[in-house]
């Protein structure tokens, strides 16, 4: 989620807890710097936007790393007030920076949550990066006052209920119009629309990109992209950008241009006017050992140099 609708889910949490929203309570202060604290992570944006993508959303965001923000928040804040109890604050900065991550791992990029016993991230895909109705939702129950504000909280709940049954419905429907199992669908939301879902479906000899509104019958293909021969993805997928394109999305695509002796590699769960959001490229020579990769985030026009 993006930082603003963070900073509003710590403070959600400090008024349904009963914490006095003022900056003289630490407790609350906590919450607030938690619900904000994993996304750090942007730092890494110093070294560019690989390092960052490669990163972002995993060690910062476990629960190893919320409990030890927590701890520096608590830190940082016991100088600044005279009545602290440490282990109170630490536990409700500890909510906040919980907030943060269980938030983002309903989106589509996932957080590594459970690192380091588990590294792939876990992802829900119930949301987008920004939601409004969240957002709006979440700012009427801060400025209310009972049963109003009680009405927000359940209208939010209720939300997200919602967007589980959207997913869900959207899936069957997916299975049942291409005959496909569960594990060959995946689904998640459209970034251009809050009933417009995006899919995946995985056949023997291809995947096929679409579109789903909840509200229309019909099963719209944006795109079908023939699978790699085996034997080109056995030379393939041992390179570093492999490795590091199928940490970076759980659901890519790989073309072979023979004539420019080219890999390219497409994240296939953001699709946007007409084109795919994040590549990667590899040139290799006649015996299939890369002599250059390049990751292309946003945008085929953007060129970072991935280290050989």
């Amino acid at each position: 989620m993006d930082p603003v609708t963070h900073a509003l889910i710590g403070m959600g949490i400090s008024k349904l807890g009963g914490q006095p929203m003022s900056m003289d309570n630490p407790a609350f202060v906590g919450a607030v710097l938690g619900s904000m604290a994993p996304d750090l992570d942007i730092v890494l944006q110093k070294w560019g936007d690989y390092v960052y993508l490669k990163n972002h959303r995993g060690i910062s965001h476990s629960i190893v790393s919320l409990a030890a923000f927590a701890g520096i928040i608590t830190l940082c804040l016991m100088p600044f007030y005279k009545q602290f109890v440490f282990l109170n604050v630490w536990l409700w900065s500890f909510l906040g920076c919980l907030s943060h991550s269980g938030i983002d791992m309903l989106n589509s990029y996932g957080v590594q949550f459970l690192w380091p016993l588990y590294k792939k991230k876990l992802a829900f895909g119930l949301f987008i990066i920004f939601d409004p109705i969240v957002f709006l939702l979440l700012f009427l129950y801060l400025i209310l006052e009972g049963t109003l504000a009680n009405a927000m909280s359940v209208g939010l709940v209720s939300y997200i209920v919602i967007r589980a049954s959207m997913l869900y419905g959207v899936r069957h429907k997916v299975k049942l119009y291409f005959d496909v199992t569960k594990k060959d669908v995946n689904i998640m939301p459209s970034m251009l629309g809050l009933f417009k879902w995006h899919f995946i479906v995985r056949r023997s000899e291809r995947i096929i990109v679409g579109e789903k509104n909840v509200f229309k019958r019909n099963v719209k293909i944006l795109e079908e992209l023939k699978m790699l021969e085996q034997q080109l993805m056995n030379k393939v997928i041992k390179t570093p950008i492999a490795k590091f394109f199928a940490e970076f999305t759980p659901c890519y695509h790989i073309v072979w241009d023979d004539g420019k002796k080219v890999f390219k590699f497409i994240d296939v769960r953001y699709y946007i006017r007409n084109t795919f959001l994040h590549h990667a490229t590899a040139k290799v020579n006649d015996d299939f050992e890369v002599i250059d990769q390049k990751f292309h985030p946003y945008s085929m026009k953007r060129n970072v140099d991935i280290p050989i």
